[in-house]
């Protein structure tokens, strides 16, 4: 099983994914990570009072802030009020590496993206990125990169989007999932 600590391009090899630029591996994983970080955040959200929360996020802002490990008292804190911690992580680890084997073929920039499913489907590589459902702050990225349209989406490196100022993970990972929903909502393969 992969580990989001130790996520980088071996371990996507490992899953079968294997990117051209490594440069594009490593913000792939970064992408990764910080879904991960989401969902865990989501599930613990679940199970923690809210007071408990806002301590936690206390906690991690002052590591954060003093640049001082504080890992035991996260540590502390999470065998406190989140005992399951460990098993939250697992699952979404699990989760998380499930739908990387399942889309591996999908995944732009990647050497194992189905070329001639992407030549067969041209038609709709013409459409404005605008079709997208994307916020505001995505639309802004794109606009920087210069991508009008679906095609020039596709062709775009990570490494490119993630060179436009104020871009973020989270932001080609909104960009990624929207994409993905319009290939399924338009049957592309």
């Amino acid at each position: 099983m992969i580990s989001l600590n130790s996520l980088n391009e071996e371990a996507l090899r490992e899953l079968g994914i294997e990117f051209f630029d490594s440069n594009d591996a490593e913000h792939f994983c970064n992408i990764v990570i910080s879904e991960g970080e989401i969902r865990i955040g989501e599930k613990m959200s679940e199970c923690v009072p809210e007071e408990e929360l806002d301590n936690f996020e206390k906690i991690i802002d002052e590591e954060n802030e003093k640049k001082e490990d504080r890992t035991e008292v996260i540590k502390e804190w999470l065998d406190k009020n989140c005992p399951q911690y460990n098993e939250i992580i697992h699952d979404v680890t699990l989760e998380l590496e499930n739908e990387l084997k399942k889309y591996k073929d999908k995944i732009p920039w990647t050497k194992s993206y189905s070329i001639a499913d992407k030549k067969s489907e041209d038609s709709y590589r013409n459409n404005k990125v605008d079709e997208l459902e994307l916020s505001i702050r995505a639309e802004v990225v794109l606009k920087k990169a210069n991508i009008k349209t679906l095609g020039e989406l596709e062709d775009a490196t990570i490494k490119k989007l993630m060179g436009v100022r104020n871009n973020t993970p989270a932001i080609i990972n909104e960009i990624i999932i929207e994409l993905r929903k319009f290939y399924k909502e338009n049957d592309i393969k």
